[in-house]
């Protein structure tokens, strides 16, 4: 069947800063359910929700593919956003590094519809455009996406409070609003008139 997934991968731990994590989401975040990292990577996400993994060098974000359809930037750290489809064969690169974007490939059934910026190392000798999400998600990251446990500890957020606290004691809750250890409290791209990421559907 092949992978089906969407997220965003940065390139520092964010554990212990909820506030970077929520400032390049642009959401509030509220803890709901820890979760295995298999669970987490499984295809497709809906609605508000997102499922995190924490590596030791980087941050794996796994989200809707409406959170996942241009670029996001923030000072001083890289960002890859991404959607990879093996089963329709469609695939997009946004990654930008201290708040520029430098790259960005979008390929839709074998239709290269945007390709913009200069081609990045991980392309270097390489035309498969998933084999190049792997190799970014690795680079930024930190670790391979396929070498992380299966029984990793992954963190399930929604950005809906009324979510939150229904699915959540108040007993359960963790010392802060988005349930990570703290320190201290654009618009789509259309191809001609079809919008490219109605591909995936």
């Amino acid at each position: 069947m092949g992978f089906n997934i969407s997220g965003i991968v940065i390139n520092k731990n964010l554990q212990n800063k909820p506030d970077v994590l929520e400032a390049i989401l642009c959401e509030k975040l509220y803890l709901i359910a820890e979760l295995d990292f298999e669970t987490a990577s499984e295809n497709w996400k809906e609605g508000e929700s997102v499922d995190v993994y924490f590596g030791e060098n980087g941050t794996l974000v796994f989200a809707d593919i409406d959170r996942c359809l241009s670029a996001i930037g923030y000072e001083n750290t890289n960002i890859l956003v991404f959607s990879l489809s093996e089963t329709t064969m469609t695939f997009s690169i946004f990654y930008s590094e201290n708040n520029q974007m430098i790259r960005e490939k979008i390929e839709a059934d074998g239709e290269i519809i945007s390709d913009l910026g200069a081609p990045l190392k991980a392309e270097e000798g390489e035309d498969d455009t998933s084999e190049v999400i792997w190799k970014l998600i690795e680079s930024t990251l930190g670790i391979s996406f396929h070498e992380v446990e299966l029984e990793e500890i992954c963190y399930r957020y929604t950005t809906n409070q009324k979510q939150a606290d229904k699915e959540v004691k108040p007993s359960e809750r963790k010392s802060t609003e988005t349930g990570l250890e703290a320190d201290s409290a654009e618009d789509g791209i259309e191809a001609n008139s079809k919008k490219w990421w109605q591909f995936w559907k």
